[in-house]
């Protein structure tokens, strides 16, 4: 049974990440058509709205502040905007426009803040899982409920032969299956269903096994994975062939 894992565990930094130019060139332009478009128009017509586009630029900015920075700088154009554009319009819907657009403008940042926060807690969560699980000499990985390979520790993948990225989204067993392979595969089937871990000890290939099979409980209730924990126990457990010619001596020394 194989292992691995991926082998860079640097967890993602908070701050300090650069910004690419491309993308400070992109936001200005963005910026700059917006707000030329804006100023174009008379009040009645042209309400602000058009800047949550610059905000959305913060999706691929590498902080969260940096969408913030978008937002300042889509507030300002707003109201500039309000200031130069020809007039037009009822005062108080002109008013009313400007605010939904600011309104608009801070939701949007808010929502895109909050999901790249929770992006970069999963990544962390992630990067701490896989250094846990490169951490331990057992072979160890996470399949999905169709014995897919998820997370694979390195002394898995080492057992496998190749690097834990190549295994990600790999199935478990080759195809046709062994009878070590059936038999792992339906206690994948069995973990799954009766919702408990499995323990147990078997052999491939001349070493033997002590597995356990975890399931994964996802907030539904169900098991969505199957974590696997498996070491090789072959030099600390004792030799069947020495075990029967020891007891049949025994027997014939009786």
């Amino acid at each position: 049974m194989p292992s691995s894992l991926p082998s860079s565990l640097e967890l993602p930094k908070q701050s300090g990440q650069p910004i690419a130019w491309q993308l400070v060139l992109l936001a200005l332009a963005v910026a700059g058509a917006i707000f030329a478009f804006d100023v174009s128009l008379p009040l009645g017509v042209a309400g602000g709205v058009p800047y949550v586009a610059l905000v959305l630029l913060g999706i691929w900015f590498p902080e969260r502040r940096h969408i913030f920075i978008l937002a300042v700088i889509g507030t300002v154009l707003t109201y500039v905007g309000y200031s130069l554009s020809p007039p037009g319009g009822i005062f108080w819907i002109v008013i009313t426009n400007r605010a939904l657009a600011l309104f608009a403008i801070w939701v949007t940042a808010f929502l895109i803040a909050s999901r790249k926060q929770a992006n970069l807690s999963l990544r962390k969560n992630e990067s701490a899982l896989r250094a846990f699980l490169d951490a331990t000499i057992d072979r160890a990985a996470i399949v999905d409920r169709n014995a897919v390979f998820r997370v694979v520790n390195r002394p898995m993948a080492d057992a496998y032969g190749q690097p834990a990225a190549l295994l990600i989204g790999q199935p478990m067993f080759k195809s046709p299956l062994t009878e070590v392979g059936r038999h792992r595969r339906q206690i994948i089937d069995d973990t799954v269903k009766m919702g408990r871990p499995i323990r147990f000890e078997d052999e491939y290939d001349n070493h033997w096994f002590d597995s356990s099979f975890y399931p994964v409980i996802d907030t539904d209730g169900g098991v969505s994975h199957v974590a696997i924990f498996s070491r090789d126990i072959t030099e600390g457990r004792p030799n069947v062939l020495i075990l029967f010619i020891a007891n049949e001596s025994a027997e014939g020394a009786d």
